[in-house]
């Protein structure tokens, strides 16, 4: 469960930078974290970009850190300098922070870049609680996903990104994630050979591909012909199916069209054919506002061939996603799952 008194600081420490542009924010704390991953002598003050740059060059590819200073506003140095100070005897990657770098950073590039359905903190929490333990991998495929990123960091597993990501992430993903890897920014050009064993999946909501869909047999809506558009959701879900391996799990957001509109009939069929459904999480309509109100749930799926005939679906609607019902929905699940062992 996140840190949320450490979080909190570091959100008090940034109310005085409110006339800064919050990814300017965003990336002098992911340099800063560097930094630290660098294990190496902090300077207690820093008077421009190009000092950071001079100081993180041995460190980190300077061609990168280029691409990091062009995409941001230039802030005067005395900004600079007072963003640095504030944070300049701290240790972000100690116990006491529970290694919650990513999730700390997703909050200065969100007010940055509205245009991205970023996760709610609860779904972030619901989605890590329903993670299998002991995977030793990790392949995350959309927008907003970020924050997972610290359960790859705190257990020491491998993740892997496909989605266009911030440059800082990128860098610092590459410097604190074991065989950490982004992909191209089309999950469906992902080569179908990779098996994973745990998939997080948020498809772009209302998108419908058009093209290259003559390999996948839900492109044919089951009428037996190719449909010329099809929801990325659906694609999504039998690609996934193809980079699982046997027994593997993948938790994707759907649109509640996906789980009630007569006209997915058959992808649901199709998903109860090749999957076992343990979870169904209702959203609340707010989740993903102001990027859209689309009714959405979280829906938990396990590769198997075939599925079993019998077996327990658990359910629950969320209203809110403070973090006390969250908690309450977690609870309940692990319940069942002790009452359903022999």
């Amino acid at each position: 469960m996140p840190n949320h008194s450490q979080k909190q600081k570091v959100l008090e420490q940034i109310k005085v930078f409110n006339d800064v542009d919050p990814q300017i924010i965003g990336a002098l704390f992911g340099l800063r974290v560097l930094a630290e991953a660098a294990k190496n002598a902090l300077p207690t003050e820093v008077g421009s970009f190009k000092d950071l740059e001079i100081f993180l060059g041995s460190k980190v590819d300077p061609a990168n850190l280029a691409n990091v200073w062009g995409e941001l506003p230039q802030p005067d140095n005395k900004t600079i300098k007072k963003i640095w100070a504030v944070w300049a005897n701290d240790s972000f990657l100690d116990d006491s922070f529970y290694f919650d770098i990513f999730s700390i950073l997703t909050l200065f590039l969100q007010q940055g870049n509205k245009k991205v359905a970023w996760l709610p903190e609860g779904v972030i929490f619901l989605i890590q609680e329903f993670l299998p333990k002991g995977d030793k991998e990790l392949l995350l495929a959309g927008e907003g996903l970020l924050p997972l990123l610290d359960f790859a960091y705190r257990k020491g597993i491998t993740a892997k990104t496909i989605g266009q990501l911030h440059s800082i992430e990128n860098i610092l993903g590459s410097v604190l994630i074991s065989n950490y890897e982004n992909y191209s920014s089309d999950f469906l050009n992902i080569d179908d050979a990779a098996q994973w064993s745990t998939i997080v999946c948020v498809p772009p909501f209302g998108y419908k591909y058009k093209n290259n869909l003559e390999t996948y047999e839900l492109a044919d809506r089951g009428q037996g012909k190719r449909s010329t558009r099809v929801e990325a959701e659906i694609l999504w879900v039998e690609k996934s199916y193809r980079l699982l391996a046997e027994n593997g799990s993948l938790l994707i957001i759907v649109s509640d069209g996906f789980l009630s509109n007569a006209s997915n009939n058959y992808a649901r069929e199709w998903v109860s054919d090749h999957f076992k459904i343990n979870t169904i999480i209702s959203l609340p309509m707010s989740a993903f506002r102001p990027n859209t109100s689309i009714k959405t749930s979280l829906l938990w799926l396990q590769k198997m061939t075939p599925p079993p005939g019998e077996y327990q679906i658990f359910m629950a609607e969320l209203d809110d996603l403070d973090i006390e019902d969250t908690i309450e929905v977690v609870t309940a699940f692990r319940t069942t799952q002790r009452e359903a062992r022999p």
